[in-house]
């Protein structure tokens, strides 16, 4: 089978946690351990909180520094989380979000890609 990752990527509200708590059930059933969950922005990982403090609107920042926030979280996320789980053999992560929500967000915001 090999390794696969696979993004759930959708508007705000449209059902991707849902959608990968149930993927990833339903893989871990068939799989067991080598199924894996994820989202982003992940806490755990650099920025991550800081990510939390700035949508919650307690920290006011540009959104070139939220980018780079967002950047420097799917960079340590990718490092710690995602890319040692996908180094196993036969395993798969689903993850709620990636770099295409930070394109669209960007896009939005008037920032040039």
């Amino acid at each position: 089978m090999g390794s696969f990752f696979m993004v759930v990527e959708g508007l705000e509200g449209s059902g991707k946690t849902a959608v990968t708590r149930k993927l990833a059930a339903r893989l871990t059933q068939k799989l067991g351990p080598a199924a894996l969950q994820t989202y982003e922005p992940e806490n755990q990982c650099c920025a991550g909180e800081f990510i939390r403090a700035v949508l919650r609107k307690e920290v006011r920042v540009t959104n070139r520094t939220l980018a780079l926030a967002y950047a420097a979280n799917r960079g340590d996320h990718l490092d710690r989380v995602i890319g040692p789980h996908l180094q196993k053999s036969n395993t798969v992560v689903v993850c709620d979000r990636y770099y295409l929500s930070s394109l669209a967000y960007q896009a939005i915001d008037g920032m040039t890609m």
